[in-house]
This record gives C-alpha cells, sequence and structure tokens, in this order.
C-alpha cells in the first residue's frame, strides 16, 4: 500500500521550443497546477535540443532554458530538475535516457494545466502496483466522447483497487500515470534512432494487442472525467 507519493512517482514534464519563449508562463502554469495535487513528487523537466526546422528559435529557446533553471535553483518549483538534450531527441529518445528511480512516472507535456478536481493518487499507484493496470491516463473531456467507445471494453467504471477506472486500448499521451517497467517496454518498440512522438508509435501498438498485453485505462470518477 502506498504511503507516500514522494516515493512512488516522479513526474516528467518534456519541453521543447515554442513561439513564447523565452517566457516561462506555459510550463510555470503546467507546474503549478501539478503542485497543487503532487506538492512533494520530484520533477524531471525534459528539455529536448532544437530541430532543424525550428533553428529560428534556437537564442529565444536558449534564454527560456536559463530562466527554467534560475526558477529551479530559486526554489519556485519545488523539488525539481532539468535534464538538458544537446540535439534534437524528441519524447520516445529522451525517455530512453532519462534515469528514473521511482516504480511510477506521471507523464504529462509542459502546455497541460491539471484541473483543481479531485485525484485519487494513491488509488492510482496501488492499482498500477497490483500490476491489474499498468497505466491510468486522465481524461480531458467530462464524459467518454463517442469517437473512444470503439476502444473501450467497459461500458460503465470498473474498480481496481477502489478507483473506477475504463480498460481502453486506444493510447494517448495525454497525462497520465504508469509504471516505470511498463514504459521501459513501450521504449523497446522504438528504434534506437527513432525521434517521435511516443503516440505516434504506440497508438498503433496498443490498439492491434489484446487488453491484457498493455492493460491500459482511463480515470473515471462518474459523472465527471475531466481532469484536465
Amino acid at each position: 500500500t502506498v504511503v507516500n507519493l514522494a516515493d512512488e512517482i516522479t513526474i516528467i514534464i518534456p519541453t521543447s521550443p515554442v513561439p513564447s519563449n523565452p517566457s516561462t508562463s506555459v510550463i510555470e502554469m503546467c507546474i503549478a497546477s501539478i503542485r497543487k495535487h503532487l506538492p512533494d513528487c520530484f520533477i524531471i523537466i525534459q528539455a529536448d535540443g532544437v530541430r532543424p526546422e525550428q533553428w529560428r528559435f534556437r537564442d529565444p529557446y536558449a534564454a527560456y532554458k536559463l530562466r527554467l533553471w534560475e526558477l529551479i535553483n530559486a526554489g519556485k518549483f519545488g523539488w525539481c530538475s532539468m535534464k538538458e538534450f544537446p540535439e534534437f531527441r524528441h519524447q520516445a529518445a529522451m525517455m530512453k535516457e532519462t534515469g528514473i528511480a521511482t516504480n511510477l512516472l506521471f507523464y504529462l507535456e509542459h502546455d497541460f494545466v491539471m484541473l483543481p478536481e479531485y485525484v485519487d493518487w494513491k488509488g492510482i499507484a496501488n492499482a498500477i502496483r497490483s500490476e491489474e493496470v499498468n497505466l491510468v491516463r486522465l481524461y480531458y473531456w467530462s464524459s467518454i466522447i463517442p469517437e473512444h467507445w470503439s476502444l473501450i471494453l467497459d461500458k460503465e467504471p470498473v474498480f481496481v483497487c477502489g478507483v473506477p477506472i475504463l480498460r481502453t486500448v486506444q493510447y494517448s499521451q495525454h497525462p497520465q500515470i504508469a509504471s516505470v517497467q511498463f514504459y521501459r517496454k513501450m521504449l523497446t518498440y522504438f528504434s534506437p534512432d527513432a525521434r517521435t512522438m511516443i503516440e505516434d508509435k504506440f497508438y498503433g501498438v496498443v490498439a492491434a494487442r489484446p487488453w491484457e498485453e498493455m492493460r491500459c485505462s482511463i480515470y473515471s470518477p462518474a459523472p465527471y472525467y475531466k481532469r484536465l
């Protein structure tokens, strides 16, 4: 049974050049929203390199990363560090090259902002540790949208360790809690030279296999699922 979430979950936030750089306002809003839920968990910011077609963003992005270090060193993000990648790697390669010391990770991209609605973090952690599920995704919509039902196994939420979930073979890189061991398995599907978003490859992998092989799910606290 999970007692201390800080011992169980590492927060992973990939970031890359965007037109608003050198401003850090987007990722600051993201981290502030996370800290309302997980105030003590370690955050690793993955700062990707600059892809060739984004070269015009190089200098503003360099200033953005310096500003991030200032905020990290000043303690503005709590327990946090940043892993910089000097060359463009993208999500899959960055995950392969990032060491994680906890059993679980919470992955969300730098432009997601969490709502303050309740999330049963300890219950989710226990559900994943039980190995009945490998991944629990937070949902972007208030209820399941019609396009997703064909890839969902349950008509109503089922409970794992007291947590309401819907089993799904639809993979999305929307914010998710997963076992680090499962992520390591995921990353074996990517070639050593892969420079891609995780979802671009793994959506098809999950959809083509029995649910029992991947055990992905959606956090489904009826009647209002939206947490982002």
